[in-house]
């Protein structure tokens, strides 16, 4: 089977739905297809892609940048290139990592090529809300953003949703339940690293002064708004009159980290929290070895940002580190409540501040929880058998396809 999927947010960008990406495609290429990633350039991009046991071809940066192309000459020349792809390769399967990824010119090439079309959806892109305004040209072009993110979603043969919720959102749309698969994010447990590093790298990765005693509360991931650290943090004003001795380390960067630092100072917190800015894969391994707890109690936006699944639970739970989670979005998916972490209401403080002083304080539950949360990621994600369930469907349309074009 020729794979081709066209991804717009992929390695070596950080995040999800990368991650995601790349490791179907990593196991489509193993169990023997061939496989092509398309994606817009990155200053990494040689570098990761020479690790790539599968295909990828990269568009020039003035394709994707809309300030530096007008938007219909931009969208001819991006389906010339993926049709030119798609032809070159023979590829048997037209796929979008996201509603990003340009679905509308990908579904228009399957349709004149003549092969099937599947998306790969996420909770945020699916509720985004565009508003209708006064403005007539203003309300024109939502309506046309709409009807943009509708076309794909109806006229996919096949669609992957990352958690149960995404799935009801797309079933929303009216799209027929035998057309919509779940494919939860995977963790592949052989790559985990779980050897200790040396004393130059734990140095670089760790505030001064930690102390061997004080409790690790972890948060990795993007700082925006959505995954709730503003709440972790008021929540740590309470845990601290019962629980002095913590170390909370926010692993990430984004454009809401100086209202969080703000917050901090605030709440008299600074010398217990630590902001690590952009973190590496060897601090990352380092940060989840010091976990006694990992943390994003993420929520559902008013613009419709949500999340989708959250991956980051997968990794903490690799590493036996027990989880809290916002019971919002695809997360429910990502944790069991009370057996692999805890849900909490994302706005609640109180809530999550009990959350934290439990599993701090219960070094038995946490390490039972831990434990679960290694052997359901074990067991139920492992990325070898998600990826071969969705390759049997996606066979399944290429093989439908094939047989109603040979058909008289």
């Amino acid at each position: 089977m020729n794979v081709l999927i066209v991804a717009m947010d992929f390695k070596p960008n950080t995040g999800g739905i990368s991650e995601y990406t790349h490791n179907i495609a990593r196991q489509l290429k193993l169990m023997g297809d061939e496989v092509t990633v398309f994606s817009m350039t990155h200053p990494q991009a040689r570098d990761f892609d020479s690790t790539c046991i599968y295909n990828v071809v990269r568009g020039d940066s003035k394709l994707f940048d809309y300030n530096k192309e007008a938007g219909i000459r931009r969208t001819i020349r991006m389906y010339r290139i993926i049709r030119s792809i798609a032809t070159d390769r023979e590829t048997d399967i037209i796929i979008c990592n996201a509603l990003t990824s340009q679905p509308h010119i990908c579904w228009l090439i399957s349709r004149t090529l003549g092969v099937p079309f599947c998306l790969f959806t996420y909770g945020f892109r699916i509720i985004q809300r565009y508003p209708l305004r006064k403005n007539p040209l203003k309300m024109m072009l939502n309506l046309f953003r709409r009807f943009k993110r509708w076309l794909p979603l109806m006229g996919a043969d096949l669609l992957f949703a990352c958690s149960n919720y995404t799935k009801e959102l797309v079933a929303g749309f009216g799209v027929a339940d035998c057309r919509i698969t779940v494919l939860n994010p995977g963790f592949d447990i052989a790559s985990l690293n779980e050897n200790e590093s040396d004393d130059n790298i734990t140095e670089k990765c760790f505030p001064k002064g930690i102390s061997a005693t004080d409790k690790v509360l972890l948060t990795i991931g993007r700082l925006i708004e959505r995954k709730g650290v503003d709440k972790v943090i008021e929540a740590l004003g309470i845990v601290k009159k019962r629980i002095p001795d913590f170390l909370y380390i926010i692993a990430g960067e984004g454009p809401y980290e100086e209202e969080l630092r703000q917050l901090a100072i605030k709440l008299d917190l600074s010398d217990r929290i630590f902001f690590s800015g952009y973190v590496s894969e060897e601090c990352k391994h380092l940060y989840y070895q010091a976990a006694d707890i990992f943390i994003m109690p993420s929520r559902e936006m008013r613009n419709g940002h949500v999340e989708g699944f959250g991956i980051v639970f997968l990794e903490a739970g690799a590493y036996s580190v027990p989880v809290i989670g916002g019971r919002s979005g695809g997360i429910p998916d990502a944790i069991e409540d009370g057996v692999s972490g805890l849900l909490v209401e994302p706005f609640d403080v109180e809530e999550i501040s009990s959350a934290i002083i439990r599993l701090f304080e219960d070094e038995d539950y946490s390490r039972e929880v831990g434990s679960r949360g290694r052997k359901r990621v074990e067991s139920k994600f492992n990325w070898h058998v998600l990826v071969n369930e969705a390759r049997n469907r996606l066979l399944s349309a290429v093989e439908r396809n094939m047989s109603s074009r040979q058909s008289p």
